[in-house]
């Protein structure tokens, strides 16, 4: 039995699934085996959870049965259904917003559908996203209220069965994202639901419909991944100022959606625009002619835009923009309306209007769906033959939206007739209707059809009433209708043209009084394209009897003038044949028979007259005089005569002029013209044999032409009648369209002419700008980008000369103003730069203001504009915390911070703020941007946390060190701090190896002001350097560690280097040329050397900087590199010189050419090519000497230059080719080039003259080498005579080397902008008793920093929070001198003792003297100095009113008398630790100062001239040495060969040519 149990165990192992989980209320069967027989009836407990697809595919399955059409539009429709639901109690603007977002930059492709409504909760959103969770079964404290009845149904209560939502964001994509903030809610919450997230969970056999609300805070964007769709993070970003919001993002959008959307963005807008047009526009609808005030106005924005890949411009559309809707276009073509209501059970009721599109002129007036035709030729279309025809005559709206694919085609009370009645058929044709059904009506889940509507409303309980001005008349509402119908015929129709108006009658056959007039009366109709006119012979139709005749006149009652459109009318007949009838019978126009040919007529006409008629005699086409005889003759014979007398005759004298028009031809037209500009087309008319004939006086011709308007003035008669003033209107389709323009004269037998003409935009008329909305919201340094185009008078995008577009912002100082030349284009793009206003903390509205400055008659145009704070960051916070404290030291910039001196100042922190003021959250992207001067390892992670790399303070003895933070993005955002070092000496002692702390004393470390530490270098860097001229001056200062010049250098000890080539790092190459600098100008300091001269070869330069400390330590300054370009073109040189040419009067070509080739440069003075930009031509031209026959040039283009065959010339003979360059530039001046050549009659002779002009040359160079070598010899003994002097110097005594006397008040705030310094540092005082005494009397003002402005004063003390004492010298009172109180009007009144003198005059200011004198009076005033405390006590006795006394002893006697105590005995000046004024330099200091520079030069002298004495020595004992002298010797022969040489060839030896001097000998 133990076994047998075993073994069922194992058998449920092997066949239960392991992939299963048993949990409670699973059934668990034991079997023996598979096929075992169940012994009694068990249960099993399943489950049917409907698959994932049923959600995913439920949008396919709905919308593919969409009857053939694109349901794209329908399914946005059930979003923008939820987004009205959501904003129905928005009291301010409902704004929905549909966002295209194709950039594949940002992503794929998505579709994001936005609204300002109330928001979800967290529990709502979970209820949206349960299938079929209708409003009705939802879990709520009140449960579903109906809204209250509104005129059409308006009442936004469409979100209705909870499958829309889904339905849509799956049939447009494969992901949705649901963002949501509820109103009143500082959470957002997030769900998202995906076709990829339910596969997952499939695969992973997870529950498939479970998922996560993620409730988080506004723009918290942590949860995107940088992987994901970058545009989610600018939505997200949005959330910061929205109160409520919901966001559904769809992601995954098919391929063919994308294209269709792109390809066909007006038609799908169209389509939504009309399915919610009641919503958009308000209960009246889109009546653009509506003229009264609309107590319907609605606040509902749906904005639609679409975003491609750059440089594509984004398509925007707010659908109340959209103006040829179907519901649009019906609204605007009708002239009436007849409203009605059915009223059904269950509080059913429908609102309906029918509206009457008359016929108007030659045309129906029902509008044409645009979309719904086909493309053909435009000239042969007819559109709307039929009005409505055979379409249904109700559309249906649901609660306000449009269900598209239910109509109704009409109602048994509105029917067309089966019998005329007193209403054409064809008016019936002419209505359209709409039916506003409310929500007791059913309608599928997909918001398509109506369930049951047509079937209710023919039901016999369903009552129609009339709606009259909003009330409800229970009448009969078919003799209501018909009613209307009629009248609308009789008032709208306009289908009879009645033309050539001539005045009123009265008819006195009309039996009725009042209507006998007026009768207006007319020339011709026009009536279903035919025209009758006067004196046209028709045929009546149903009169008794049918009669024949012309027309007299056409009669319309009523009063009219000019031409006019009626229904009816009346028309005078004049019987014909008048020979048989003279009667006239008026009869209705409808009466006229208007299927009678003109032929038949005639025949009519000529059956009831009996006459005779001749044979056809010809016809008579020429114009002339003629003369017609009619005879009698007997019909057997041509006799004339019979018994004697004459048979009957006529002779009848006519003449042939030109006939009556029945044509015309049509004059050229010079093309192009211009719409709204008028031209003229002349008209040649011409009779039956084409001969030119007068046109008739009435005529009014027709201009006819496809898509365009054309009207004229009128009509100018002469030898050709002129059409003037024609002008064109219309939307263009495209430039330099051909046109064909139709010319119909009524009446004339050839009644119409086409010409071509081709049509191009009209002068500038309007100004438009996009975006059009009211207020443009812009973030500042981000670009407003503005379309403007330039329309002419019919809105075609027009160009002209000198076409440009201002734009001007308004509203803040320094606004930028931007122009776009539109001359071309007609349009432009203005303010693409980014908008760069000084900090914005909060919204501005500016004001951009369009204008075409060159046509003031074109109205501005102005847009708001709202400039948002940037996002970007603006602002850098540095403070200091301690891990693990709350306590923040936030530095201000700019700050002065005091810390111990080789220290490290860690801790540091960083925030990021944008120009709002808002904290921008630290991201990698961003922290990755922050850069330090102080190290150049910067931990990433660290910086990502806010924490700055800690910083060392250095130890050298400068006190303040500059340390700077930035963050580095288009724009660089700067924090800078400067930390003063302090140095601490910390005493320490030892007792028995113990250590004993001592005290630690702060040092006052002052830098050197004598050290030099920087060579400080200024130049113009953007000076041209031209060879051999000046450098623009470099001034080198060196600067010492006080920052502040040092003036002891020598300037003996500072060299320029110079060098050809590229920077060698930090010291130069030995190669380098030393320069000293040059002599001081009168007009530069004395602590500037300047360097001057500039090096006569051009190319790349570099120049380096150096002052020697002493003999090991050097000073280097930076490599500077500089370009010396040529100098100014001075003449035409080659860069080789050639050999002489000789030329022999030879038939051989090649003993005529004197040059194969010459590459002649433009070259400065110094031989630098140069001329770059010089245009010009060479002219070669023979000179010679004397009056010589000159030889002539071959003639012909070649490619070298040689002499003319048989070219005159003297045998032997030496000329000179000359190379004058001439110069366009007539400001450039170039010498020209001169080549000898020698001339010779015969080639032999040539021979010889060659071999001896090689010979010649050669010697000419070595001559030339030779005089230089003794050249620069010479020149070398002449510099060094000169150099070598002898300086004797008497040794000056040393100044002593005492202690100086320095005030030691720490003074930060000196040499920042209008800041002076502290009082202590302003003034020295040469006695010591007296500074002591001084600086004790005003010791609590040494430290008050003293500014030249209040501004400057006030920044100090916000900087130290209010810890300095400052002192501005604006507030300062007017210095007024006076004299001592013992001197009045120039005389003493007594003998004063003690040597009384006012404080101030005793004082030395260094600097800023003026402003001193300002400060020191304003601080002492009037106290006087004297010697002891009895002259002290004296000087009063005689002067009453004498100010503060202060004595040389140190006491000080108060203006009142008061003297003694401590408070009124200076210290010691030991005790005042360094708070006194500092002694002045001795006397003696600027003459030792010259003295110490002579000696520094005259060491640097005679050690020079040391070493030119060694080397003229060296150069003496060269210049006598043999190896010269036989140099020299070598010379003399030379010469002597090449004097010897010159002699054969027949000409002297010329010194500008061999450039030595064979008189003169070489000096040694």
């Amino acid at each position: 039995c133990e076994k047998d149990l075993i073994d069922v165990l194992m058998w449920i192992c092997i066949c239960f699934d392991a992939t299963e989980e048993l949990v409670d209320g699973k059934t668990l069967h034991l079997l023996k085996s598979v096929d075992q027989e169940l012994t009694a009836a068990t249960q099993e407990r399943i489950e049917f959870l409907p698959h994932y697809h049923t959600l995913v595919q439920c949008g396919m399955y709905e919308y593919y049965a969409s009857e053939g059409q694109k349901a794209l539009p329908y399914a946005f429709a059930e979003l923008i259904d939820n987004a009205l639901s959501a904003t129905a109690r928005n009291t301010g603007i409902r704004r929905i917003e549909i966002r295209l977002l194709f950039d594949e930059s940002q992503g794929r492709p998505a579709v994001v559908v936005m609204d300002n409504g109330c928001g979800m909760t967290s529990k709502q959103l979970n209820n949206w996203a349960v299938y079929r969770l209708s409003k009705f079964i939802r879990e709520n404290k009140t449960g579903y209220v109906r809204p209250d009845p509104v005129p059409r149904s308006l009442n936004s209560d469409i979100s209705y069965f909870g499958v829309g939502g889904k339905q849509a964001v799956f049939y447009i994509g494969q992901s949705v994202r649901m963002i949501s903030k509820p109103a009143g809610s500082p959470d957002v919450h997030e769900f998202v639901m995906s076709k990829e997230d339910f596969e997952r969970k499939e695969m992973n056999r997870e529950d498939i419909y479970t998922g996560f609300i993620r409730n988080r805070k506004p723009a918290d964007c942590s949860h995107v991944s940088e992987g994901e769709e970058q545009f989610l993070q600018s939505i997200v970003m949005e959330e910061k100022e929205k109160e409520s919001f919901t966001a559904v993002i769809i992601t995954g959008v098919q391929q063919e959606h994308v294209t269709y959307l792109k390809h066909n963005f007006n038609l799908w807008t169209r389509e939504l625009a009309h399915t919610y047009h009641y919503y958009i526009h308000g209960v009246h609808g889109n009546d653009q002619r509506e003229t009264r005030k609309n107590d319907h106005v609605s606040n509902i924005d749906i904005q639609i835009s679409l975003v491609e890949r750059s440089p594509r411009i984004p398509c925007m559309m707010n659908l109340r923009e959209v103006d040829n809707d179907m519901q649009t276009l019906y609204i605007n073509s009708s002239f009436s309306t007849f409203e009605f209501k059915a009223t059904g059970a269950r509080d059913s009721f429908v609102e309906g209007l029918i509206r009457y599109h008359p016929f108007l002129y030659d045309q129906e007036t029902y509008p044409v769906d645009p979309y719904a035709l086909e493309d053909e030729d435009e000239d042969c279309v007819i559109l709307n033959s039929e009005a409505r025809g055979k379409r249904p005559v109700f559309e249906c709206f649901w609660n306000g939206r449009l269900i598209p694919y239910t109509t109704v085609s009409e109602f048994e009370w509105c029917a067309r007739p089966k019998k005329v009645g007193a209403v054409p058929l064809e008016c019936y044709n002419r209505i359209s209707g709409v039916l506003f059904a409310n929500d007791r009506f059913q309608v599928s889940t997909n918001k398509l059809t109506f369930m049951d509507l047509e079937l209710q409303l023919r039901d016999n309980i369903t009552i129609f009433t009339r709606v009259h001005n909003g009330q409800e008349l229970r009448v009969n509402i078919q003799r209501e209708f018909t009613n209307w119908l009629k009248e609308c015929h009789e008032r709208f129709d306009k289908q009879v043209m009645f033309q050539g108006f001539k005045g009123s009658m009265t008819r006195t056959d009309v039996p009725t009084k009042r209507q006998q007039s007026p009768w207006a009366i007319f020339q011709a109709i026009k009536w279903d394209g035919k025209t009758y006119k006067k004196g046209q012979c028709v045929k009546s139709v149903k009169t008794n009897p049918v009669f024949v005749g012309s027309i007299v006149n056409f009669l319309l009652y009523g009063e009219h003038e000019g031409d006019v459109y009626a229904t009816g009318g009346y028309v005078q007949i004049a019987l014909e044949p008048k020979e048989l009838y003279d009667e006239v019978r008026i009869i209705p126009i409808s009466k006229i028979d208007r299927l009678a040919a003109a032929a038949t007529i005639k025949k009519k006409i000529e059956d009831e007259l009996w006459e005779y008629w001749f044979k056809s005699m010809g016809n008579l086409s020429k114009l002339g005089k003629y003369t017609l005889h009619l005879q009698t003759m007997l019909s057997d014979n041509s006799a004339s005569e019979w018994a004697g007398k004459r048979l009957p005759n006529c002779t009848l004298n006519f003449s042939i002029k030109e006939g009556e028009a029945i044509s015309f031809v049509l004059g050229v037209i010079s093309s192009p013209v211009h719409f709204g500009v008028p031209f003229s087309i002349h008209l040649d008319f011409r009779d039956e044999f084409d001969y030119p004939t007068q046109p008739p006086c009435d005529i009014k011709p027709q201009l006819e032409c496809s898509s365009l308007e054309l009207s004229y003035e009128g009509i100018i008669f002469g030898t050709t009648c002129v059409i003037k003033n024609v002008r064109a209107k219309g939307k263009i389709n495209h430039q330099n369209k051909m046109y064909t323009v139709k010319v119909h004269i009524p009446g004339l037998k050839q009644d119409s002419q086409s010409l071509q003409i081709v049509l191009q935009p009209g002068p500038p008329h309007t100004l438009v700008v996009f975006p059009d909305g009211d207020v443009l919201s812009v973030e500042n340094r981000t670009p407003a980008n503005f379309r403007v185009e330039i329309h002419d008078e019919y809105q075609n995008i027009t160009t002209h000369p000198k076409l440009s577009v201002r734009c001007q912002l308004l509203g803040a100082p320094d606004l930028p103003v931007d122009v776009v030349d539109c001359s071309n284009t007609g349009s432009g793009l203005l303010l693409t730069k980014p908008l760069l206003l000084k900090t914005v903390n909060a919204e501005q509205i500016l004001t951009a203001k369009f204008n075409i400055p060159n046509h003031r008659t074109v109205a501005c145009v102005e847009r708001k504009l709202r400039v948002l704070p940037s996002s970007r960051i603006s602002r850098l916070e540095v403070y200091r915390q301690e891990e693990g404290s709350e306590d923040v030291m936030v530095l201000q910039n700019a700050e002065r911070i005091d810390w111990t001196a080789g220290d490290t100042l860690g801790n540091l922190r960083f925030r990021l703020y944008d120009e709002g003021n808002r904290l921008v959250s630290l991201r990698p992207k961003l922290t990755t941007k922050i850069k330090v001067n102080w190290t150049a390892d910067i931990n990433a992670e660290e910086l990502s946390q806010g924490k700055l790399p800690a910083l060392s303070v250095p130890s050298q003895a400068q006190r303040e060190h500059f340390y700077l933070v930035s963050f580095h993005d288009q724009h660089t955002v700067n924090f800078s701090f400067i930390i003063v070092g302090e140095h601490q000496l910390e005493f320490r002692g030892s007792f028995s190896r113990n250590g004993i702390p001592g005290p630690v004393v702060k040092l006052n470390v002052i830098p050197d002001p004598n050290k030099p530490v920087e060579l400080s270098i200024e130049y113009d860097s953007a000076a041209t350097l031209c060879a051999g001229d000046i450098f623009p001056v470099f001034t080198v200062v060196v600067m010492s560690e006080e920052g502040t010049p040092v003036r002891t250098v020598c300037p003996a000890n500072l060299s320029m280097l110079l060098w050809k080539g590229t920077a060698s790092g930090l010291n130069p190459p030995s190669t380098a040329s030393t320069l000293k600098c040059s002599k001081r100008k009168h007009t530069e300091k004395d602590d500037c050397f300047c360097f001057r001269q500039i090096p006569e070869l051009a190319g790349q330069y570099v120049v380096q900087f150096v002052l020697a400390l002493d003999e090991t330590k050097h000073l280097w300054s930076k490599q500077i590199p500089l370009n010396v370009v040529p100098n100014k073109a001075v003449k035409l040189a080659p860069e080789t010189p050639p050999l002489t040419p000789v030329v022999s009067n030879s038939n051989i070509r090649a003993n005529r050419t004197l040059l194969d080739s010459l590459n002649l440069k433009i070259m400065d003075q110094y031989s630098n090519a140069t001329g770059e930009g010089l245009d010009g031509k060479v002219i070669v031209t023979v000179k010679g000497t004397g009056d010589v026959v000159l030889p002539l040039f071959e003639n012909g283009e070649t490619s070298d230059l040689a002499l003319l065959e048989n070219s005159p010339g003297v045998d032997g003979a030496e000329y000179i080719l000359q190379f004058n360059p001439e110069i366009r530039q007539t400001s450039v001046t170039i010498a020209a080039y001169s080549l000898p050549f020698r001339f010779c009659n015969d080639a032999e002779h040539q021979k010889v003259i060659v071999t001896l002009s090689k010979k010649k040359d050669r010697l000419s160079q070595t001559v030339l080498m030779y005089r230089e070598v003794f050249e620069t010899s010479k020149q070398l003994k002449s510099e060094l005579e000169c150099r070598h002097c002898v300086f004797y110097f008497k040794i000056l005594t040393k100044m002593d080397n005492q202690p100086q006397r320095k005030c030691s008040i720490p003074d930060p705030f000196k040499g920042s902008p209008k800041v002076l310094g502290k009082v202590g540092h302003l003034a020295q005082v040469e006695d010591d008793d007296a500074a002591k005494v001084i600086s004790w009397h005003i010791l609590g003002d040494m430290d008050c920093v003293v500014t030249e402005t209040t501004s400057a004063a006030k920044k100090i003390y916000d900087d130290t929070q209010g810890r300095q004492q400052v002192i501005p010298l604006e507030t300062g009172d007017k210095i007024l001198w006076k004299p001592l109180p013992h001197i009045r009007n120039g005389m003493l009144l007594f003998q004063p003792i003690g040597n009384p003198v006012f404080v101030k005059d005793i004082l030395i200011f260094p600097e800023h003297v003026e402003s001193c004198n300002k400060v020191f009076a304003s601080v002492l005033g009037d106290t006087i100095l004297i010697d002891d405390l009895d002259s002290a006590n004296d000087y009063p006795n005689v002067h009453i009113n004498c100010p503060t006394l202060l004595t040389r002893q140190g006491e000080r006697i108060r203006s009142n008398g008061k003297f003694g105590g401590l408070q009124n005995k200076a210290p010691s000046i030991e005790k005042l630790r360094g708070q006194v004024f500092g002694a002045p330099l001795p006397k003696e200091y600027n003459r030792t100062r010259h003295q110490m520079e002579l000696l520094q030069q005259c060491r640097v002298a005679m050690q020079k001239s040391s070493d030119v004495q060694s080397d003229y020595n060296s150069h003496l004992e060269h210049l006598q040495s043999p190896q010269m002298k036989q140099k020299q010797q070598e010379l003399q022969q030379q010469e002597q060969e090449l004097r010897d040489l010159e002699g054969s060839l027949g000409m002297c030896f010329r010194q500008c040519r061999s450039g030595c001097f064979l008189n003169a000998k070489p000096d040694f």
